[in-house]
């Protein structure tokens, strides 16, 4: 069943299609192309899980925000429960900036925006998200590296340009950009970026791995870091 867009509330996972060589680039060196496609493909899909669970529990559409690919390999892959944008041009904070604009120009009330690179991310936590976005006109997910995971508005707001996205700073930019603004913000909890290999399968023989980049990115971008290489 397709999402109409009609909903007036909105999840928007910004995600990448799983191409070997293209995706999670930075972990290649201890996965392998293949292997560090097939993680992209694991946090997309619980990401997506999660999505799906929270777009029929509230009744609100969800779009997931793409690169590489097309649309009809995404929707061949994810499924028809939601409908598929290209992110476009731009930096992090320009597609962030296009995805919020085109779901309140569409009619949209409140909108949640997020990526796929944090284990964490659950139901309750996007349904909080939801929730505080009531009475607050800016909801933010911190990450332990001062970026931020999850940014939810209820209108339009010029939050995202100017930012300095790949840096420790960007939740403390973000933050002052609102208040300058007079939004009133609401913090979720504090949740970090690491990936379980034994996800994908352990790398050595009884042994359990955490890969975690380095510190400063917003977990955002092509596929959930604001550099979008990795």
């Amino acid at each position: 069943m397709r999402v109409s867009r009609s909903q007036k509330d909105r999840l928007v996972l910004f995600g990448r299609y799983p191409v070997p060589g293209r995706t999670k680039t930075r972990l290649i060196p201890f996965l392998g192309r293949v292997g560090a496609a097939d993680l992209q493909r694991h946090l997309t899909e619980k990401t997506c899980q999660a999505a799906r669970a929270v777009s029929a529990r509230l009744g609100m559409a969800l779009e997931i925000n793409f690169e590489g690919g097309t649309a009809a390999e995404m929707r061949r892959w994810l499924g028809s429960q939601a409908t598929y944008s290209s992110q476009g041009p731009g930096d992090l904070g320009q597609r962030m900036e296009t995805a919020f604009r085109r779901a309140f120009q569409e009619g949209c009330h409140r909108v949640v925006l997020f990526g796929t690179d944090i284990p964490g991310l659950s139901v309750p936590v996007l349904e909080q998200a939801m929730d505080l976005l009531r009475d607050r006109d800016l909801v933010l997910g911190p990450s332990t590296d001062g970026g931020y995971w999850l940014a939810g508005l209820k209108r339009e707001a010029d939050l995202f340009r100017d930012v300095a996205w790949g840096s420790g700073a960007v939740l403390a930019q973000t933050l002052a950009k609102a208040e300058t603004l007079g939004l009133s913000t609401a913090l979720l909890d504090p949740l970090t970026e690491h990936w379980p290999v034994e996800t994908i399968g352990a790398l050595g023989e009884g042994e359990v791995f955490f890969i975690t980049l380095d510190a400063g990115h917003a977990d955002l971008g092509g596929d959930g870091s604001s550099r979008g290489d990795a």
